[in-house]
Formats: structure tokens, sequence, C-alpha cells
């Protein structure tokens, strides 16, 4: 019995040796002294945790706290320290300890554990926020510390900044100001290239509040925050000419914050902004508002192709399991996760179809989704196995699949990891 029970133990501590490689880089001599290597990697480090998707890019942030990306990279937002495009993912340089991932048109930034943001690709505008309008094609340090969260927009980026006393936080903003993005209340500034603190958020009419902010989301030209400490809280600033932003008696551009119209008190923090329009949701209902040339508003044929700022009639009911999980409003679609792990989409993957084929409805072929991320004309979909699966167009390689073959809703294309 005594023989059996050591056999088992060192049968254990055998099993434990060699699947301890998915967890660190052990190297135990052989015979001559010479060290054996074990690789690190195994499922854990592999699996995907969150996904942003860009304008014919995508990243994913992986179990391992390193980001991959892929597609096109003509102004390096891959990371990779290249400008070449990647039909599958490569590994942004130098990046280790991430907790969250933003992606723009052009760039992409990460949260690290130590809350510094670091960001790459296009840098026209100054949105990697390093005091230059140098593209990079490998990570730069934002000159702002303490950050909770971030949103990427076109060609801006927003960061929530930890605040002591404050539950929510203090909002900086860098980038590209044509349109009002930064949120500092200046009409002849076109960019900042260093984060700027957004004016005018400790207010609110009546009293003042040390609550702080939180960042909701950021479409391509806009952004929308929620006060940490009042039900009626929401805040906007940026382009308001499609009417994204909600209010019709208004002005085309927000050059500093204002209260949000009721739609967005009505959903709180479910809000997602995109290109042109703005998509809410609450336990039952769903409304879109903004511009409607891609159908991305309301899947209704009989609609017109016009901006709707009233959204009353552009509402979708999902109720029970079929009730909405997760919102993201792409480019010229409008991307629904349901509590039962299903999607459907309506709008535009593709130019060429005609206003009623951008208007139906169109269920994807997958399930067990947790999150969706809409980006120009194509999408991507995590799902409970750690997998990222995406549709649409592919030119660029923005499916991440190794090919550059379009796929559409029902035949997502797996993106193929290392």
């Amino acid at each position: 019995m005594r023989k059996k029970l050591s056999t088992l133990a060192i049968l254990f501590c055998l099993i434990g040796l060699f699947s301890a490689k998915a967890f660190a880089d052990i190297t135990p001599p052989d015979g001559s002294g010479n060290p054996i290597p074990i690789p690190t990697g195994g499922p854990l480090f592999k699996k995907v945790t969150a996904i942003e998707v860009g304008y014919e890019f995508a990243c994913a942030l992986k179990g391992s706290k390193t980001v991959d990306c892929w597609g096109k990279n003509n102004r390096g937002q891959l990371g990779n320290g290249t400008q070449n495009n990647q039909n599958k993912p490569v590994k942004v340089s130098g990046l280790s300890e991430v907790v969250q991932i933003a992606t723009g048109v052009e760039h992409a930034c990460a949260v690290k554990k130590d809350k510094t943001v670091w960001c790459w690709g296009a840098n026209s505008y100054g949105q990697l926020g390093d005091l230059t309008t140098t593209d990079s094609s490998v990570p730069k340090k934002v000159l702002l510390n303490n950050v909770k969260k971030i949103v990427a927009g076109g060609f801006f980026t927003c960061a929530e900044q930890e605040t002591e006393g404050y539950t929510g936080g203090v909002i900086y903003c860098w980038g590209r100001n044509k349109d009002g993005e930064l949120g500092i209340n200046a009409n002849d500034i076109d960019y900042q290239a260093t984060p700027s603190l957004v004016v005018d958020l400790d207010y609110v009419p009546g009293t003042y509040t040390t609550f702080g902010f939180y960042l909701l989301d950021a479409g391509k030209y806009s952004v929308c925050v929620d006060n940490a400490g009042m039900e009626e809280g929401q805040r906007c600033w940026g382009r308001n000419s499609e009417l994204q932003i909600g209010d019709a008696s208004a002005a085309s551009i927000f050059y500093k914050p204002e209260i949000a119209p009721s739609l967005f008190i009505d959903f709180q923090k479910n809000v997602s902004l995109g290109a042109y329009h703005t998509c809410g949701f609450d336990n039952v209902l769903m409304l879109c508002w903004g511009l409607n040339t891609g159908a991305q508003v309301i899947a209704n044929p009989n609609i017109s192709e016009i901006a709707y700022n009233d959204p009353a009639n552009t509402y979708h009911y999902f109720s029970g399991p079929d009730s909405t999980k997760q919102i993201s409003a792409g480019d010229h679609h409008t991307v629904i996760l349901k509590q039962n792990g299903s999607v459907v989409f309506w709008g535009s993957h593709n130019p060429l179809e005609t206003f009623q084929q951008k208007s139906k409805v169109k269920d994807v072929n997958l399930i067990g989704v947790t999150s969706v991320s809409a980006g120009n004309l194509n999408t991507c979909a995590l799902t409970n196995d750690g997998n990222v699966w995406c549709w649409g167009y592919n030119q660029s390689g923005q499916l991440g699949d190794g090919t550059n073959q379009t796929h559409d809703e029902t035949n997502p294309a797996k993106v193929d990891f290392y």
C-alpha cells in the first residue's frame, strides 16, 4: 500500500511539473546539465477576454494580459513595429499586464494594471497623447497616469482618471477637436497632442458635486459621460450634425459638455455611440437615433433614409431571453447581443445592398456569444469558449482568419490566433 502511495505521489508531481508549462517558464536540468526550455502558453493564456473593432482592423485582450491585433496596418495600428497588413493576429510589441483596450479609426490604446495608458497607430491629431503628431507602430506612453478607463473615438481618445474623494473620475481627452471632441470649449483649436481636462463637468444646476463622472462611450466624433452621483447626470459633447446626441434644437457641434436629452437618462449607462448614430436600451426596449442612410437606426424598409432625433418610431422590442444584453453601434450598422447569447444586426455590411436589404434584421450564425464590437463594414463577437468570430468585408484581413475572403453573417470567420 505504501509503495502504491509513493508511486501516486511521484505521478502527481510529474503531472504538476509538466502542467506548469502553461503558467511559468520552468527550466529543469537534463542529464547533461543543460536547461530544457518549457514554453509558456496553454489554453488559459490564449483565451480572449475582450475585443475591440476599429476601421478595418481589430484588437483582442488575451488572458495573458497581452494584446493581439489584425487587419489594416497602414498607420501602425496593429502595434507590431511594422506597417504591413496582417490577416492573422499579431502581438502588440512590449505590452503586458493590460486590463482594457480601445480602438479608434486608425489608432488603438490600452490601460495597464499600473493605470498607465499606452497608444499606437495614427497620430495626425495627437490622438496618441505623447506631445507629437508622429505615427507610431509601437505603443507610446500617454502623458497621464492613474487612469481607470479609456474610450477611443475616430481620431481622439478620452480617459477617466481616478481621483481621491471621487466615486467616478475626472475626464481628460486628447486628439482631434474640429468637431468639439475634446470638450474644452474651444472652436479655434483643431487638436491637442496632450491630455486636456474636459471643462464644465463639475457643475450641476443648483449645486456642485464631487462625485466625478464615468465614461460611457465615444463615437467617431462625440463623447458621453454619466455623473457618478446623480440620477440625471449624463453629459455629451462633440458633433451633433446627424442628431446623434439626440437634440435637434441644439447646435450641430457641442464644444463643451451639455446636458444629454432624456433618451440618455432613460437608458442610464446602456448606450453605444457609432459614427453617425447612437443607440440605447433597457430590459425591454431598444432605441436608436441619428443618421439612417445605411438603415442603421431602424430595421424598417418603409422608413426613409433620413436623420432621426426623435426615435418614437425606431423602437425594437426584445423581451425575456431575447432581451438586449449589449449593443454596439458601428459606422453604418447596429449589432445586438441578446441575453440568450444570440446576435442580430441591421444596417449595412455591404454598400451594394439596397436600402430595403439593409433594413432587414439579420440573424448571425453564432451561439454562446458574450460580447460584440461593430466596426466600419465588419463586426466581431467573443464566445464563451474564448474564441473570436468576425464577419463582413475582409479586404485588409480584418476578419483575422488568415484570408482576405469576405464572410457574411451565415458563415462567420474564426479568428486564427497563433
